[in-house]
C-alpha cells in the first residue's frame, strides 16, 4: 500500500471505531435486560414493558505509542509523550450504552404471537470537549412474527454473522464491563470488549430473517439483509442482498454450539486496456463455536475465518479489508473465554487473536512505509460483583498487543514492529 494511505485514512479508522463501539453497545441490549422487564401498561391484547441500564467507567489507558512506518489506521492511536508512550484516561460508557427500551407483544391467534422493540441508546461520554452534547440513537426497530412453523423478523436487528461469538463474550464476561475501548481519542458508544481480538461484531442491519422451529435443540436461522458497500476501494454496486445464517444447536441449557455464514457480492468498474470491466468480489466467511454453562462455571470457544471480514465488522469500509488492487483479504480469528461465580462474584477472563493474511499482491518483502499490521491480541480479566440483583461494580484488566509484518527501518534493519496498551477500567451498571 502507498503512503497516502496513512493521511487519507487516519480519521475514517476512528470514525469506524466509535461507530463499531455504538453498535456492540446497541446489540446487546435487548438480552442484557430483557430479564428485568417493567410492565407498563395492558390494553387491546397488547402487553407493553420497559427495560434498560445506566452505566459509567472510569477507563485508564497506559502502554507503547505507534511504531514508526505504522499508519495511523493500524494499532491504537493517540498522542504519545516525548517518550513515545501513550497516557489517557476517559470517563465513558461500558460495553453497553445507557439504554430505554420498550417491548410490545400480542397473541393474534391461538398459536401466532406479534413482538416488536424500541429503543434508545444514549451516550453519556463525550469526545473531550466540554461543550459537545452526546446524541441519543434509536438502534433497535423491528417486528417479528412466532408460530409453530417458526418466526419471522423483519426490521433493523443484530445480523447473524458472528452473533455466536459475541454472545459468548457477552454472557461469559463483558455483560457488565467494558473490555477494550475500541478507540481512546474518540468515543462514539460503547466498548468493543473483545472485538477485533478473536471475533468480529456482526453489526445492525436492515433485514429479513427466518427461523425454524427448534426440533431436538436444532434451529436455523436465514437472513436477507440491506447490502453493504466499500467506497474506500469503490465497491459501491450491490446487485444481491447480502445472505447470513446461523445453525444453532442446544440440546440442554448447560451446553450449545453454533455454525454462523455470511456472503455478499460486490461490483466495481475497473479500467483495462482503454475499457472499463467488471470487477466482481465475494464477501465470504464461516464462524463456529460451542459454549458450556454450569453452576457455578462457564466457557466457551469461537473461531472465524473469510474474506471481507476486516478486524471488527464484516464488511467494515476500511483500507485492511483490501489491497490496492481491491482483492479482499482473508482475516481470521480465535478466543477462548472463561468464568467463575461465586454467589453475586463473578471472575472472569478470555484471550483472543485476530489475524491479517496478505493478498498475492501485497508486497511480499519488507517495506519502508505504511507495513501491514499481522496480528492484534487481547487478554482480559475482571471482577464483577451484583448488588441486589439491580447494581454490578466492575473492574478490569485488559491487554492489546499488536504485531506488523516486515518493515525496514531508517538505519536499514528489518524489524517487526510491535505495540502493546493496558487498560484498567472500573465502573457501574445499573439495570431494571
Amino acid at each position: 500500500m502507498n503512503s497516502s494511505f496513512g493521511n487519507a485514512f487516519g480519521a475514517r479508522c476512528l470514525k469506524w471505531s466509535t461507530i463499531l463501539a455504538s453498535l456492540i453497545a446497541a446489540t446487546l441490549v435487548q438480552v442484557s435486560t430483557a430479564h428485568a422487564d417493567i410492565d407498563l401498561a395492558d390494553n387491546h391484547g397488547w402487553t407493553i414493558s420497559t427495560d434498560g441500564r445506566i452505566n459509567s467507567f472510569l477507563s485508564l489507558t497506559r502502554g507503547d505509542g505507534q511504531p514508526q512506518g505504522v499508519p495511523l489506521w493500524q494499532g491504537l492511536e493517540d498522542r504519545a509523550d516525548i517518550a513515545g508512550n501513550i497516557q489517557n484516561t476517559r470517563i465513558r460508557n461500558g460495553f453497553i450504552l445507557s439504554v430505554l427500551g420498550f417491548n410490545l407483544k400480542k397473541q393474534l391467534t391461538d398459536s401466532v404471537t406479534v413482538r416488536g422493540r424500541v429503543g434508545m441508546w444514549l451516550l453519556a461520554s463525550s469526545n473531550r470537549s466540554k461543550s459537545e452534547i452526546p446524541p441519543a440513537d434509536m438502534r433497535e426497530v423491528y417486528v417479528k412474527f412466532d408460530g409453530p412453523w417458526g418466526g419471522f423478523l423483519a426490521g433493523r436487528n443484530m445480523s447473524l454473522f458472528g452473533r455466536g461469538g459475541i454472545m459468548l463474550n457477552y454472557n461469559i464476561e463483558h455483560a457488565y464491563g467494558l473490555g477494550h475501548p475500541c478507540a481512546v481519542r474518540t468515543i462514539g458508544g460503547g466498548s468493543c470488549g473483545h472485538s477485533g481480538y478473536g471475533i468480529v461484531f456482526p453489526g445492525f442491519n436492515e433485514g429479513l430473517v427466518y427461523n425454524t422451529p427448534t426440533i431436538a435443540g436444532l434451529e436455523l436461522s436465514v437472513g436477507l439483509y440491506d447490502p453493504s458497500v466499500i467506497p474506500t476501494y469503490a465497491y459501491e454496486m450491490t446487485p444481491l442482498p447480502r445472505i447470513e445464517s446461523e445453525l444453532r444447536y442446544q440440546p440442554s441449557k448447560a451446553f450449545h454450539m453454533f455454525v454462523d455464514a455470511l456472503w455478499q457480492r460486490l461490483q466495481k468498474q475497473t479500467p483495462v486496456d482503454g475499457k472499463n470491466v467488471n470487477q466482481l468480489v465475494d464477501a465470504a466467511a464461516v464462524s463456529a463455536g460451542a459454549g458450556v454453562t454450569l453452576e457455578h462455571f462457564s466457557a466457551g470457544l469461537t473461531g472465524h475465518t473469510g474474506q471481507g471480514l476486516g478486524l471488527d465488522i464484516p464488511l467494515q469500509d476500511h483500507p485492511l479489508i483490501a489491497d490496492e488492487r481491491g482483492v479482499l483479504r482473508i482475516t481470521s480469528g480465535l478466543l477462548a473465554l472463561a468464568s467463575l461465580t461465586f454467589g453475586d462474584t463473578r471472575v472472569a477472563g478470555g484471550a483472543g487473536v485476530s489475524m491479517i493474511k496478505k493478498t498475492s499482491t501485497d508486497p511480499a518483502g519488507a517495506v519502508t512505509s505504511n507495513v501491514l499490521l499481522k496480528r492484534q491480541m487481547g487478554y482480559s480479566l475482571g471482577v464483577y460483583q451484583t448488588i441486589q440483583k439491580t447494581a454490578i461494580l466492575a473492574l478490569e484488566y485488559f491487554r492489546a498487543e499488536y504485531q506488523w509484518n516486515d518493515f525496514t527501518n531508517a538505519k536499514g534493519d528489518v524489524v517487526q514492529p510491535k505495540q502493546a496498551v493496558n487498560f484498567i477500567n472500573a465502573g457501574v451498571t445499573v439495570i431494571w
